[in-house]
């Protein structure tokens, strides 16, 4: 599970589908023996919530038989031996021996040759040409390299073993020997569990961890610690024997091992004396598949004596700290002989800072000084803990993850075959799982067709002063390259439009697009892309929203909202307060990155197949870039792997650029970004920062408030006024301000242009506004809870931009939230929890949420739809809608086939595409289910009519029947729908009028623990209950809401976007940029869908679910405030304090104060 990145399910339905497999499978709300007290075998009835997203009598029963197995053609009999091979590419050999002997005389006939054995980092053959190609020797198949041997002194292990086999040997020598030898063992084992994903382990091998000598490597840190030996053989046969410390790992990329050496094996050591401890820590962004920011491996001796333990010796490891492992030899040296007690803590972290001086360009100094600090201290306390308590070091036992989802299960009287309200599986469920799904980079090669890749700036701002692409032309494969001028029509795409499909005269951010080059291949574009030379001439860059600020850069479009009399309200307020708050932005990270093809036809007609979300936008744009009417092009979109906003105005930068390319050369054209330059060139969420002054009475009620909201567009607008406007109009979440001024400024600086993100704009303010209402409670010294309902919203109140709150269920949701998370009781134990623990804290924390759904665009709010009912009965609908994993199509086949009276099974929901649906909206902003359904609907209807007189002179016919009969009479079987939203009347210059056409409701609870030493913290629990009107599809919705929640829950804490100081985006792709893993979700994971709820303002009295519980993730950052509020309490910090988003672990370890000096001053 951990080796899989999911960017939509928030994980949850993937662990059911895994525990479908488990013998002791069930719904966890009760023993499996207690029929009573298991939620799915309850019955259902109108009365009850139902919890069962799917029937598990509908699945197979294990049949050991149909266990899945690798496939036989491709097994090697293990009485053959390995063959050796030498494969011969134009820029890489591959060399694989299958003896020792053969892969020393390779070793000695290449002595520049790579030698590896499993997966490596180092991207060899980046930079090989067809003069001097890479060589590479795999190691991976020597019986010697792969040998395991068990005696008395220890456990020896070939350098090719993998990670995967040093764990299960290092679990079965531990279980079968006692504890005091395994010590050495334990601690290695330590670092396996933590190290990776069980994929990663099976492809990585020991010496592909040793060999590379990186500072952050866990595995050479404990192997340092243990008295580990290494062997290298030459290529003459000789062994020699080496200690494995920091004279073998002398710098990145380099050992002692001479250039005739390899590394034949690891000796790990048993431990030989009884009072001997050896323990290894790390911390890093996430919990898993992740690289340590610092590790940290101790062994220390002890001697007993009459009052007490002394120190006979000792090993202090740690990595991430220097340019390779380190050994702290001088702290070592000065706690020899000292007693063990806490005095020995002060004295060795004094030693450890003055021996390790972290330097500036390692980055978050301050921060790896912590860990050095905090590691060391755990170290002591884990085995003053083992003296105390005589008993064996144990690892903290991991949570099992449990969860429950509960919903208005369908009316009794609903027929059988009406799917409205139940929980249908996603139609493309199997295919996407079983990768048939087809995406647009699956679309089959066409013939003569051509590749892409486009040349991006390195400069933030710059003018170019030339470009020479003389070498890239003369390339292998190289078909041409174009650049601005070779743009038909306008060069310049977006809202205004303000961005450059190809820079012209100068880049105004890194990763900007400056040329693409055309190829028979990806691999020859991009080698040719490095070699077109571009001269720039430096410009000064803004990067930031401060520098923005500060050199008054920003866009004209802004917008205010006033309300009330707020120098009135200040002048009545008890207490004022002033500050800031900055939220980061954060990457959509959607698994398959912009991808597009362009296939041009006869009479300038162009078919594309684009990855996006706004298929008619694209149409318009690439009709407008190549100056030809848009009825000669048709785009196309069947599958796209998430989106989350990333790709409604983005995707035309890709689209138009293919298109290009294909009207240039007259042949097909396809562009797949890579995950770094989709990261660098196609912009994310923006991050705010806010300024603000709120007013409050002593007991807590909000009487004034004044915030300017300054965004980071980037360098061009893109959709940036709509996330302006959507956090404006949102801000209040469920408060009632009396007395408002808030403006929104939009920050022109040199980053790629940021766009829309899943909850835009207010995703930014409602954690501002949350983070604000408990500094509200703690200057009151009143209950974060009491501050929160006394400012809640009630039915027919109204909003700060003057729309009445009709069917206003927030508090309804609230105290059913209260009700199910039992949330007095939990935070009482919190509050018990911290005062018995000093290094571990925990924060529980619960919040309401509202969030209105519509576009302020208009055009935005409209769709067509276009369904067809065939002789055999069945029915195929295509709409405005494109299927991003989110079960819109599924969505639209229940309401087509509850229009007709049909079973879902007949109905097909088909690609989008212009020529069928023309002139589409959007699909994005909660509001796709409700006006294409609604189109959808309205062509179904239209059906329904004319077949009406059919059922009612044949009234026991079946629908095959009526559909015949319809057609014989020559009656069409195909009709158009069409829906349009008016409700958007708000007007920006007079605050009045309709803004949105409904809200959404719900309440979130969440449980956290935070390690007051390394700043990591866990989601223990989490719990939500929303409004979503009826819902059309309970395992749909539960899903959308469970994933959007885990998205947020990323976006304020571990995901983190850096740039450079001039501008470039240092957070390019997977090891640099963490998204969450299953590690990092909710222990307890709980869904209430509020039951008798009904929105009489859209399809069949649904409300959008899709962005919604984004807004709701803001619980998890207040959590984490939580426990650092108790933290710093117990060393007196008890004032108002900023913490920016994300909590990072680093964020949240100095938000805690130095816990551990004010401890060690009190020894």
């Amino acid at each position: 599970m951990e080796g899989h990145l999911c960017r939509c399910t928030g994980y949850r339905s993937i662990y059911d589908g895994f525990k479908t497999f488990a013998k002791d499978l069930c719904c966890q709300r009760g023993p499996c023996s207690d029929d009573s007290s298991c939620c799915k075998n309850k019955p259902e009835s109108k009365h009850d919530t139902s919890c069962c997203l799917f029937d598990l009598s509908s699945l197979k029963p294990y049949d050991p038989s149909q266990e899945l197995i690798f496939p036989p053609e491709l097994m090697l009999d293990k009485s053959t031996k390995p063959s050796s091979l030498d494969i011969k590419g134009t820029f890489v050999r591959w060399l694989r021996p299958s003896s020792l002997k053969e892969a020393l005389d390779l070793k000695k006939s290449y002595p520049a040759a790579i030698a590896l054995a499993g997966m490596i980092g180092a991207g060899f053959g980046k930079n090989s040409s067809k003069e001097n190609p890479t060589t590479v020797l795999s190691l991976s198949h020597i019986p010697e390299l792969n040998a395991v041997k068990v005696d008395e002194k220890g456990v020896t292990f070939g350098a090719a073993v993998s990670m995967a086999t040093l764990e299960s040997t290092l679990r079965d020598v531990i279980q079968s020997s006692q504890e005091n030898k395994t010590r050495s063992l334990s601690a290695m084992l330590k670092m396996v569990a933590l190290y990776g994903s069980v994929q990663i382990k099976h492809a990585m091998s020991i010496s592909s961890n040793i060999l590379p000598a990186s500072s952050t490597s866990d595995l050479n840190t404990v192997l340092i610690a243990v008295g580990a030996h290494l062997v290298a053989i030459s290529t003459e046969g000789q062994k020699r024997t080496i200690l494995c410390d920091d004279k073998f790992l002398l710098s990145p990329g380099k050992t002692s091992l001479a250039d005739n050496e390899i590394l034949f094996s690891v000796h790990i050591p048993f431990t030989t004396n009884p009072s001997e401890y050896i323990s290894f820590y790390r911390q890093s962004r996430r919990h898993a598949n992740d690289t340590a920011i610092v590790n940290a491996a101790f062994r220390v001796h002890l001697d007993k004596k009459d009052n007490g333990y002394s120190v006979v010796d000792s090993m202090i490891v740690y990595g991430g700290v220097g340019s390779t492992t380190v050994i702290a030899r001088k702290a070592m040296e000065s706690i020899k002989g000292r007693a063990w007690d806490e005095s020995i803590v002060s004295h060795a972290l004094t030693q450890l800072q003055e021996e390790l001086v972290l330097a500036v360009d390692l980055g978050q100094v301050e921060y790896r000084q912590s860990l050095i600090q905090g590691f060391f201290f755990k170290f002591y306390s884990d085995v003053s803990n083992v003296i105390t308590n005589d008993q064996p070091m144990t690892e903290q036992v991991s949570i099992p993850f449990k969860s429950s989802q509960t919903f208005e299960p369908a009316e009794d009287s609903q027929k059988e075959e009406d799917m409205i309200g139940r929980p249908l599986a996603h139609t493309t469920a199997i295919e996407r799982a079983t990768g048939v799904a087809q995406f647009v980079d699956d679309i089959p090669q066409r013939r003569g067709e051509l590749y892409i890749v486009r040349l991006l700036s390195d400069r933030a701002h710059a003018k170019i002063l030339s470009i020479d692409v003389t070498e890239a032309l003369d390339m292998p494969g190289v078909e041409a390259i174009i650049q601005a001028s070779d743009v038909p029509g306008t060069n310049n795409i977006g809202v205004i439009p303000d961005e450059e499909i190809f820079a012209k005269e100068k880049v105004v951010y890194a990763g900007q697009p400056i040329a693409a080059v055309v190829a028979e291949t990806k691999d020859e574009a991009q080698r040719a892309a490095k070699k077109v030379k571009v001269v720039y001439e430096d410009l000064p860059a803004i990067i930031t929203i401060k520098d923005a600020i500060a050199a008054n850069s920003f866009f004209e479009e802004s917008h205010s909202i006033v309300n009330g009399d707020v120098d009135s309200g200040f002048d009545a307020a008890d207490h004022v307060l002033e500050g800031e708050m900055y939220v980061g932005g954060q990457d959509h990270y959607y698994i398959e990155t912009h991808t597009s093809l362009a296939i041009p036809g006869e009479n300038n007609e162009m078919e594309i197949y684009c990855s996006s979300q706004f298929p008619s936008y694209i149409q318009g744009t690439v009709s407008q870039v190549l100056n030809i009417p848009s009825n000669r092009i048709v785009v196309r979109t069947k599958n796209v792997g998430g989106a989350f906003g990333g790709k409604i105005f983005r995707a035309s930068q890709v689209a138009c650029a293919v298109a290009v390319a294909a009207y240039k050369t007259g042949k097909p054209v396809r562009c797949a970004l890579d995950r770094d330059d989709d990261m660098q060139n196609c912009g994310h969420r923006e991050d705010y920062l806010v300024k603000y002054k709120v007013g409050c009475s002593k007991d807590g009620q909000i009487v004034a408030f004044k915030a300017v909201y300054f965004g980071n567009s980037g360098a061009a607008l893109d959709l940036s006024i709509l996330i302006m406007e959507k956090l404006l109009l949102n801000l209040d979440n469920c408060y009632k301000i009396p007395n408002i001024d808030v403006t929104g400024r939009l920050c022109k600086t040199n980053i790629a242009p940021n766009t829309a993100m899943r909850g835009l704009g207010s995703s930014q303010g409602i954690l501002f506004t949350e983070s604000l209402m408990s500094d509200i409670a703690k200057k009151c010294g009143i209950p974060e809870r009491k501050v929160r309902e006394q400012n809640m919203y009630k039915e027919g109140n109204l909003t700060h931009f003057n729309q009445s709150l009709r069917d206003c269920t927030i508090r309804r949701v609230w105290s059913e939230m209260m009700s199910k998370s039992h949330y007095e009781n939990r935070r009482l134990a919190v509050d018990s929890f911290n005062k018995q623990n000093k290094w571990k804290k925990r924060g529980i924390f619960v919040m309401p949420g509202k969030y209105g759904i519509g576009f302020t665009i208009p055009d935005f709010m409209q769709s067509g739809a276009l369904v067809s009912i065939y002789t055999d009965g069945t029915v195929r609908i295509s709409h405005g809608g494109v299927e991003i994993g989110q079960g819109l199509h599924t969505k639209m086949v229940q309401v087509a086939a509850n229009a007709l009276g049909i079973p879902v099974s007949k109905v097909f929901n088909c690609a989008i595409s212009t020529d069928t649906v023309p002139n589409s909206s959007v699909t994005g902003g909660s509001y796709s289910s409700d006006i294409n359904g609604m189109a959808v609907k309205d062509a179904c209807d239209k059906l329904s009519k004319r077949i009406k007189p059919y059922k009612v002179t044949n009234p026991d016919g079946k629908w095959e029947d009526w559909v015949q009969a319809a057609y014989a009479d020559h009656v069409s079987l195909s009709s158009t729908g069409y829906y349009q939203s008016r409700h958007f009347t708000y007007s920006w210059k007079t605050n009045l009028g309709q803004a949105f056409k409904y809200f959404v409701y719900g309440a979130c609870c969440c449980e956290v623990e935070v390690d007051c030493l390394t700043g990591d913290h866990t989601i223990l629990r989490a719990d939500i209950v929303v409004d979503i009107g009826k819902s059309l599809n309970p395992a749909i919705d539960i899903g959308q809401i469970e994933g959007g929640f885990i998205q947020g829950a990323g976006m304020y804490t571990i995901e983190e976007l850096r740039f450079s100081p001039d501008g470039r985006l240092l957070t390019t792709g997977p090891k640099t940029y963490k998204i969450p893993t299953s590690a990092d979700i909710p222990k307890e994971f709980n869904v209430h869908i509020l039951k008798e709820s009904r929105n009489d303002q859209a399809i069949h009295a649904s409300k959008g679910s899709g962005e919604f519980s984004v807004l709701l993730a803001p619980v998890v950052f207040l959590a984490i405030k939580n426990a650092v509020n108790a933290a710093r309490c117990d060393i007196g910090l008890d004032e108002i304090y900023r913490f920016d988003s994300p909590a990072t672990c680093e964020r949240i370890r100095m938000a805690c104060g130095d816990q551990l000096k004010n401890k060690l001053a009190s020894i």
